[in-house]
């Protein structure tokens, strides 16, 4: 097969038409480098016709990175939603692709600037590279089923706190080691490890690049485009849009901060939108929580087996992991090992998975949203009350899961509007924060938080609605108690969760707890959009 005929299926070398924007922009006259070098070309359907270099490529033809092909990207979300079975091995490419792309304009923007004698070509080379892989790899880290698994580690009761970012490290040293690749240097992983995490190095110049793959100052990342466009086209939700190439085509570098210009404030604020709105409608799905909840159960039981304590310790023995896990939990009764095939909790685990094959989910009792300002932890002491007695429908700790979702735009309860720099393209060397408040569109409250009920045993569900019409009135008590003189109003609840006043004048005011789930709901129907989302149940 020719160049042509492997260009035609997405592959082969770097062709002038299928070149990134920053090459036909700068024509590689300024930044390109030998190691930068156009190499190969594949189609995104998300970027269209992705580049990357020789070293890029080296990375990712390893088993290493190849094994992130077997974690999707979004755990155990297909179970409700069947488009999504894109994995972290899609999203890395896209956002090393982004990475690179991003850095390029940067130093673009900082040539124009400067005289060449101000800067070292090589040190731009060095931390072109840098970036540009550590987007590649920022996942690399991951376990099964991705965040789900740090908290299943987590609750191994082990003593330090598993990070996958942190073990990403690891892997990364790992794969250079064991792939001979003799390009990145202790000191360059150093750097790429740091821009991961976004810890930041003393000794770099440039302190916006840590603005790139991991930005910590306002979450606008290359990452965040990356899995929100990706998640937005697998989901199937129409109504969303996020536009990189908008938002990225008017930046600026001021003050060692990566800046935006002012008349792209409406598209950043679709990013933080379209966030909100993934996080509420598919990744916070309680159907979803609920399978989260059945694997978490299931691979806590396997661990006798996996023994997940000693992996972590270990890349070489960590990369064997990955979502095909639950297959060998289903083959644990056929095993020939008796003391496999007779452990209890082994067992058990395979009936988890098998009842997540079945469609026999873990039953939702019910959500109780809390009011703006209250930080409830849920307690499953008070939930497991006193009128709950020791028959056959006796609920225990192991019956019932009491799970608290936080829903906000990327950055806890604050604006994430405030941390943003903009300029005006007018004074393109000033930058300043601007906060959006006089915005019709902008939500009041930036964060929401629920409390998810689900029992675990259908046989117990009837008992465990009671228990919950109990806690959930003993909540309401206390949050009324706890409101002062001036505001002291009582509470009730709707038929769909919703908090009002009970007053006089018999008005029914929604909290601010609602306020983005609201505001996004009546601008979707102002401009006539769908609001329904179409899942596998």
């Amino acid at each position: 097969m020719n160049d042509r005929q492997l260009s035609s299926y997405g592959f082969g070398h770097q062709s002038h038409l299928s070149m990134p924007l920053y090459q036909e922009e700068s024509q590689l006259k300024n930044i390109s480098t030998n190691f930068d070098a156009p190499y190969k070309t594949i189609f995104d359907p998300i970027h269209g016709h992705i580049t990357f270099s020789k070293i890029m490529w080296d990375i990712i033809d390893t088993p290493q990175f190849q094994r992130l092909r077997n974690l999707k990207q979004l755990a155990t979300s297909h179970f409700i939603y069947m488009g999504n079975n894109h994995s972290r091995f899609e999203h890395c490419l896209g956002t090393g692709f982004l990475s690179k792309d991003l850095i390029h304009r940067c130093f673009d923007i900082i040539k124009k600037n400067r005289t060449e004698d101000q800067l070292d070509q090589n040190e731009i080379d060095y931390f072109i590279k840098c970036v540009s892989i550590a987007g590649l790899c920022h996942d690399i880290g991951h376990g099964p089923f991705s965040h789900l698994f740090d908290n299943i580690i987590n609750n191994l009761g082990l003593e330090n706190k598993f990070d996958h970012e942190e073990f990403g490290g690891r892997i990364i040293e790992y794969l250079i080691d064991d792939n001979n690749i003799e390009d990145i240097d202790e000191d360059m992983l150093k750097t790429i490890n740091s821009l991961i995490d976004g810890t930041k190095l003393k000794k770099i110049e440039y302190k916006w690049i840590y603005q790139i793959v991991a930005n910590k100052e306002n979450s606008i990342d290359v990452d965040k485009f990356d899995y929100i466009q990706r998640d937005i086209y697998h989901s199937g939700v129409k109504t969303l849009s996020v536009d990189y190439q908008r938002i990225f085509q008017d930046i600026n570098i001021i003050n060692d901060n990566i800046c935006f210009s002012e008349k792209n404030d409406m598209s950043l604020h679709s990013l933080f939108e379209a966030r909100y709105c993934l996080h509420n409608k598919i990744y916070n799905h309680p159907k979803s929580i609920c399978v989260d909840s059945m694997v978490k159960d299931a691979l806590l039981l396997s661990n006798d087996y996996f023994k997940f304590e000693e992996a972590i310790t270990s890349p070489e023995k960590f990369i064997k992991l990955d979502d095909h896990i639950l297959d060998t939990i289903l083959t644990f009764s056929l095993n020939d090992d008796e003391e496999i095939n007779s452990n209890k909790k082994l067992l058990e685990a395979e009936k988890i998975i098998k009842r997540l094959y079945n469609r026999e989910l873990y039953t939702i009792i019910g959500e109780i949203p809390i009011p703006l300002g209250k930080d409830e932890k849920p307690n499953l002491e008070d939930f497991l009350c006193e009128q709950n007695p020791k028959d056959e429908y006796y609920l225990t700790d192991k019956d019932i899961e009491l799970r608290k979702k936080t829903i906000n735009f990327g950055f806890k309860n604050k604006n994430p509007f405030e941390t943003i720099y903009f300029y005006n393209p007018k004074r393109p060397n000033e930058c300043f924060k601007k906060s959006m408040e006089h915005l019709l569109v902008m939500p009041q409250v930036f964060s929401e938080s629920t409390i998810l009920i689900f029992c675990k045993d259908d046989k117990k569900n009837e008992r465990a609605k009671k228990l919950f019409e109990i806690y959930k009135n003993k909540l309401y008590r206390k949050w009324n108690a706890a409101q002062s003189p001036k505001d002291k109003k009582s509470l009730y609840i709707d038929t769909n969760n919703k908090f009002y006043f009970d007053e006089k004048e018999n008005k029914n005011l929604e909290t601010p707890r609602f306020g983005m789930e609201s505001y996004l709901r009546n601008k979707r129907e102002r401009e006539g959009g769908d609001n329904s989302i179409n899942q596998d149940e």
